[in-house]
């Protein structure tokens, strides 16, 4: 057998141009982006390692007649062995290099630079069909040079004009990439990936920078600087309530790491109630922009809550459009979720208005995150007010109130107004948990303390009526029952309601089963099955007729009693009783039932009225 051979790859540039094109990134142009990216690395590093009266800047210019996209910086410039090694070798960065050396002696001054994976300058061929680089390097006894390649195996280089220590970048752009000359455009992406980049950024022929060059969250006048960020960026306008994140340190049990970090976490103001979900921030490394919509870095708790974050830690994906969510991630987002409790801590104990007001706008989200997190719902089970008929209450609040350890609540499948009332003639105030939060949220505080016992008003109405004998009220009963079959007496409070109509649990779906199935309006099989349902439930005594309770606290009721014992008590008193009680109860009356109902009532006043 033959020993093996060692041979070098070849690389076949148009194919990787291809695959960086349709797989690595997802918009082409970040091509733009890594080039501005260049330029600013370049710039820091000649303010590093040439450091004097020097002044960054980076300027964009457009030749729409030519179709050329030119990026001039002032930087470092590149030597003819720098071109060749860097510039002209795939995925060897010169950026990443100078920062793994200076990683132990000097790994501050090179904290800026963002560049890492050496393709940057290959996503120059995303927007262009050639690519020109002028450059001349700051280093001593260096020559200007001309790069030139239209993205194929080959490349040329020879002898430049250029004075001006720096580098100029000239993009012949493809059609597809035209939109690109107009300065409202570029502008816009300037803005999108470099707003926070320390080094200036024209677009020419503007002698104002197009960036700020500094995050809101560094300016020594924190408020006034986010203010002024908001006027332009909408999703952070008008904000509930902020956090100014800073370095955290983490205990790590046998040790303590400081986490660098910087940035606003902010609750999105809503004048209503909102389903909708939030938990999502801006990432920026390094302060060039990476993606807008991370939804890993918050808590799953924190759907409330957007922001805007910053962290050397967190390492780009190779297209810099997302985060690898690796070691480093897991210590940065631990640090946020610590921060980020203590400040909403801080805020429940000394602006307890504001966090009032948070609640009131997303209230649900915070309650039904809170029930599955353990540390968020320690830090605001406490601070959470409910609605009840008594209005809002912190479920202590509430059991001081009703501290038989009953929670009453009522949901939008029982939804009678007549059950709050019976149950407030108890003194038993009742919570609203229509809402999907209110009852995850009220679930774990049972979880957590077994003596509260959660009750669904409706599931709970017969216990709030004590059976008296019917010897007393016989001939009452006798009369109604030839209105209604199905009536019963009782004591129950309040005094004030003479009768209700109690139906069972499932009496809607029962009905609204009968009348689909009776109208043929479901499938085959799903109609078997319901079948199957409602005979299971009219076999363990569910139904649709309700019950007509009667009150024997009630004065009317004893004064009718009176009249049925000496027989004067004629039937429309019965049967206005009756409706009235029925649409009290406000269950299982569609809007035909109700019109019969009044029609009932009617009549019945008719007969005895004078």
């Amino acid at each position: 057998m033959s020993s093996p051979a060692t041979a070098k790859f070849d690389l076949h540039l148009p194919g990787l141009l291809k695959v960086l094109a349709e797989h690595l990134y997802s918009d082409r142009r970040v091509g733009f982006r890594e080039l501005l990216q260049n330029a600013h690395d370049s710039c820091s590093r000649r303010r590093i390692e040439a450091p004097g009266d020097f002044q960054p800047r980076i300027r964009v210019s457009i030749d729409a007649d030519e179709g050329i996209l030119v990026i001039d910086d002032n930087g470092c410039g590149l030597t003819e062995d720098e071109i060749v090694n860097y510039l002209a070798t795939i995925g060897r960065g010169y950026t990443r290099q100078l920062r793994e050396e200076a990683a132990l002696n000097d790994p501050e001054s090179y904290r800026e630079l963002i560049g890492q994976f050496g393709l940057g300058f290959l996503s120059a061929f995303l927007i262009a069909s050639e690519v020109e680089v002028h450059t001349l390097s700051y280093q001593a006894g260096s020559e200007p040079m001309i790069w030139r390649s239209q993205g194929n195996e080959t490349y040329q280089m020879c002898a430049g004009t250029r004075r001006d220590i720096g580098t100029t970048i000239r993009l012949t752009c493809k059609p597809s990439m035209r939109f690109l000359f107009q300065e409202d455009a570029i502008a816009e992406l300037v803005e999108r990936y470099c707003d926070f980049l320390p080094v200036p950024i024209y677009v020419a022929p503007s002698r104002t920078p197009v960036n700020r060059q500094i995050a809101p969250w560094a300016e020594v006048d924190f408020e006034s600087a986010w203010d002024e960020f908001g006027q332009s960026q909408t999703r952070a306008a008008d904000c509930l309530w902020k956090l100014q994140l800073k370095d955290w340190r983490l205990d790590l049990g046998h040790d303590s790491i400081l986490i660098p970090l910087s940035g606003v976490v902010y609750v999105p103001a809503r004048s209503t109630v909102s389903l909708n979900e939030f938990g999502d921030a801006t990432v920026y490394i390094r302060n060039m922009f990476i993606t807008d919509s991370n939804r890993s870095l918050l808590p799953n708790w924190a759907k409330f809550i957007r922001g805007y974050l910053e962290s050397p830690m967190l390492q780009p994906t190779a297209s810099r459009e997302d985060i690898h969510e690796d070691e480093n991630f897991e210590l940065v987002c631990e640090a946020i979720e610590q921060q980020l409790l203590q400040g909403i801590r801080e805020l429940c104990e000394n602006d307890l208005r504001r966090w009032n007001m948070i609640v009131d706008c997303h209230t649900d989200l915070i309650m039904g995150w809170a029930a599955t997190c353990d540390h968020f719902f320690d830090h605001i089970a406490d601070c959470i007010q409910l609605r009840t008929t008594r209005g809002m209450m912190t479920v202590d609040q509430y059991r001081s109130q009703c501290p038989d350890d009953k929670i009453y609540y009522e949901t939008t499948h029982s939804p009678s107004f007549f059950e709050q009332v019976l149950l407030e003639g108890q003194s038993k105030p009742v919570i609203d948990a229509s809402w999907f939060g209110v009852l995850p949220f009220l679930k774990e505080f049972a979880r957590r303390d077994r003596s509260i016992e959660l009750v669904r008003t409706d599931a709970d109405l017969k216990t709030l009526m004590r059976d008296i004998p019917e010897d007393s009220f016989t001939d009452l009963l006798v009369a109604f029952r030839k209105v209604y079959e199905n009536t019963r007496i009782a004591r129950f409070q309040p005094d004030e309601i003479p009768a209700v109509f109690l139906y069972s649990q499932h009496a809607e779906f029962i009905a609204e089963s009968e009348e689909a199935l009776s109208g043929d309006q479901l499938f085959p099989g799903v109609a078997d099955a319901i079948s199957d349902i409602v005979e299971n439930l009219v076999r363990a005594g569910e139904s649709t007729e309700g019950v007509l309770t009667l009150n024997a606290n009630s004065p009317l009721i004893r004064q009718l009693a009176a009249a049925a014992r000496q027989g004067n008590l004629e039937p429309p008193y019965c049967e206005m009783l009756c409706e009235m009680a029925k649409l009290f109860s406000g269950r299982m009356m569609d809007a035909r039932k109700m019109i019969q109902s009044f029609d009932t009532f009617s009549g019945a006043l008719m007969e005895i009225a004078p």
